[in-house]
């Protein structure tokens, strides 16, 4: 088992059988998630048990149901163009391997303490809040980051994410210029050397 963190971010290193060298695979960003998988290849787990992106499970169906309801509902109310069908919101699902579009956090139906909405239940949001529910400018999120962008935006939300993060030093500060400036001259002085050698 190889595991790396990188950026802070925990990676699995799978090699290549035909060659030589790593895939680099991430894993999840939600911390329960990570501890599961983590906890998962200690064990000595297969990477495709860990790792696999299967449909959630057999509440996806119904799931879907409530979700194109709900949608078509809200269309019709605020007066807002819909074409979205079942097949729509399931082929997005699939592409998006059933985890958020922007957050990449697993989809479930598990309830969040003292909150009156399933928070990581998936959710319908419209990219462009202007355009209708077309499977084009539609996404399928977690409830917490529709609701999150449903006032602002996704510019607003990523900024405040971004301090969030900072404040919390959850995220390192940018690089100056001087300072990657000096780590690329001290790179390839090094590699300079090397080839001489």
């Amino acid at each position: 088992m190889k595991l790396q963190l990188k950026s802070g971010r925990y990676y699995y290193l799978q090699k290549y059988p035909d060659r030589r060298g790593y895939r680099w695979i991430g894993l999840s960003l939600d911390p329960e998630e990570l501890a599961r998988q983590r906890a998962a290849f200690e064990s000595g787990a297969d990477v495709s048990e860990v790792l696999g992106d299967q449909a959630p499970g057999a509440w996806i169906a119904a799931h879907v149901e409530l979700m194109l309801k709900r949608v078509r509902e809200r269309a019709k109310a605020a007066g807002i163009y819909c074409d979205l069908t079942r097949e729509d919101i399931q082929d997005m699902g699939n592409a998006q391997r059933w985890r958020c579009a922007l957050s990449g956090i697993r989809f479930s139906l598990d309830r969040t303490e003292n909150a009156r909405a399933r928070a990581f239940a998936p959710s319908i949001d419209r990219i462009h809040k202007d355009g209708g529910y077309t499977k084009i400018n539609c996404r399928v999120v977690c409830v917490a980051m529709n609701l999150a962008l449903n006032e602002f935006g996704e510019l607003v939300f990523r900024k405040l994410a971004m301090a969030y993060c900072r404040r919390n030093r959850l995220l390192q500060p940018r690089q100056s210029f001087e300072d990657r400036q000096s780590l690329d001259t001290g790179f390839q002085t090094a590699e300079k050397a090397t080839l001489e050698q």
